[in-house]
């Protein structure tokens, strides 16, 4: 379950990003350019108590759904169903992509492609409760808390510019 409490926020995240790249040849290149090269979103479950018990209760296989957008959560806790991640406490996990995006252009000879590069990512920090029930046949249960933070690739800005080399 999630909820947000003070200090919990979401914060957009700009990574400015300028590539260049050479044809030194007579022959024209083919450049292709893939997001997940550079625009990366990951999980960080982190500050929870009982991080030993419930990492040494669910392994390291457990996955949980992750929030992905700030504006569906509250001061409440609310059951969030979406993108999953690994529950690895104090561990930062690098998830798949949620956007990828794939561009190939044609390089003249002699010539040089430079790419400049807005990523802008969300940065969401959000509270968590997972409940620990002793088993199906009991009410006896555990509830424990903790502090996440998720970042999520949300659009990208790019402009190019070829140059001949003389």
């Amino acid at each position: 379950m999630w909820k947000l409490e003070e200090g919990d926020k979401q914060e957009v995240i700009e990574d400015h990003r300028s590539i260049s790249i050479h044809n030194n040849v007579d022959e024209p290149a083919i450049i292709t350019n893939k997001s997940e090269d550079y625009i990366k979103d990951y999980s960080h479950f982190h500050n929870s108590e009982d991080a030993e018990l419930l990492t040494q209760l669910m392994g390291e296989d457990y996955t949980v759904s992750i929030p992905s957008e700030i504006s569906l959560l509250s001061s409440d806790y609310v059951y969030y169903s979406g993108k999953e991640a690994p529950l690895r406490i104090g561990e930062k996990v690098e998830l798949e992509p949620s956007t990828k995006v794939k561009e190939s252009t044609t390089l003249p000879p002699h010539s040089k492609l430079t790419t400049n590069v807005t990523i802008y990512q969300n940065k969401i920090t959000a509270t968590y409760r997972i409940r620990l029930v002793a088993d199906d046949d009991s009410f006896d249960y555990k509830d424990i808390h903790g502090k996440w933070t998720g970042v999520f690739f949300r659009n990208m800005e790019s402009s190019s510019v070829v140059e001949e080399i003389k």
